[in-house]
């Protein structure tokens, strides 16, 4: 866990999704608005994931859904969203893994493993 003191805008933007639960989570482009934050190299929310991103490895228990961003409330929506965000790692994980059959079978050997 990353322990480095929160950023300004880590903080705004903790202070902002904070106050949105499960059932009220706030969509990202609100945050960027409030916080007044504009997309890198035209892509789109990109700058708030990486906010987003620093805030979770630093211990926030900072979740998403359709509807928006959202904080953890209690431990069985965080294990909810840890569920399901690592199943997404896990398909992610089993594309990257034919990929790299894909280029293996092409050169031949096992050239390349992941990691």
């Amino acid at each position: 866990m990353n322990t480095k003191p929160l950023t300004e805008l880590q903080s705004m933007t903790y202070q902002i999704i904070k106050d949105h639960g499960r059932s009220n989570p706030i969509i990202g482009a609100d945050i960027q608005r409030q916080i007044n934050l504009t997309d890198r190299d035209h892509k789109k929310g990109a700058n708030l994931r990486s906010i987003i991103n620093a805030l979770r490895d630093k211990g926030y228990a900072i979740c998403a859904s359709d509807e928006g961003y959202y904080y953890a409330q209690n431990p069985q929506e965080l294990k909810d969203y840890i569920d399901e965000f690592q199943a997404r790692i896990n398909q992610q994980q089993e594309a990257c893994n034919s990929l790299i059959n894909k280029y293996n079978s092409w050169v031949g050997i096992v050239a390349y493993t992941a990691g």
